[in-house]
């Protein structure tokens, strides 16, 4: 049976990066980082000297990690680079990137995504089933339009910033509409996730109980939160013009033709 040890070293480099100190006497110099001895590879692996931790006061960790050329840790787990400028983290502990005096945020069991200077949580949950109904006026009479026959809905939940979408709702339920409007009430937005728009899926007329959904088009949070309905005119492919009116739903003057 094999037995492991938990490795404890001290790393101090105090003298800071030493790129002319030869390889052969380096107790010469003591507690610096010495060029080519401290070897890091970049996301393209190519191989450089690893100069340390700075400035004075960073913060150590137990685990190391190469993510993407730049030094990362955390408690346990991994964290790496991946996209360009993405850095994604799963763990536990306080992770760092590169600059060890500030952690970009706490490694738990839940993937995350560190962007921009900002930590989410990688991916969006799947919304709930949206509600559709038939889009009526003030008296309760249904808004003359172009849907016509049975009509469902379907959600997803997009953060542009990390161009994140979600999974798709389960289908709404089906909406029988004669030559009129429907109407979409949308569930909370995630916006302490950063979600900030609607992917909003119809399914062909008369094809509400069958599907397939197609995407209808992305809706901004900020069109729905302050009002009770945005309401769309457009026939499928022809150009948008809305109107607003109240807090949780969207009507709409379309369903695919």
């Amino acid at each position: 049976m094999s037995e492991s040890r938990e490795f404890k070293d001290e790393i101090r480099m105090d003298k800071g990066f030493v790129p002319a100190l030869p390889l052969h006497s380096p107790n010469a110099y003591g507690d610096a980082a010495i060029d080519g001895e401290n070897v890091l590879f970049s996301r393209w692996s190519e191989m450089r000297s690893w100069r340390g931790f700075s400035p004075f006061n960073s913060l150590g960790t137990p685990l190391l990690h190469n993510a993407g050329g730049q030094m990362a840790g955390n408690t346990t787990g991994n964290v790496w680079r991946q996209h360009g400028n993405a850095t994604f983290f799963i763990g536990s502990g306080d992770t760092y990137l590169e600059d060890f005096t500030q952690s970009i945020g706490v490694s738990t069991s839940q993937l995350q995504l560190y962007v921009n200077g900002k930590a989410y949580q990688a991916g969006l949950p799947k919304p709930s089933a949206p509600d559709v109904s038939i889009a009526t006026d003030a008296l309760g009479q249904p808004i003359a339009g172009q849907v016509a026959g049975d009509v469902s809905a379907q959600l997803t939940r997009i953060r542009t910033v990390t161009g994140a979408e979600s999974e798709v709702s389960d289908t709404s339920n089906v909406v029988s509409v004669n030559n009129g409007r429907l109407r979409v009430a949308f569930p909370a937005a995630l916006t302490e996730q950063a979600q900030d728009e609607w992917g909003l899926y119809l399914s062909r007329h008369g094809f509400g109980g069958i599907g397939p959904h197609y995407l209808y088009r992305q809706i901004s949070e900020g069109e729905i939160a302050p009002f009770a309905y945005a309401q769309i005119s457009a026939g499928a492919g022809n150009g948008v013009t809305t109107t607003f009116g109240g807090t949780t739903s969207a009507a709409t003057n379309s369903g695919l033709p």
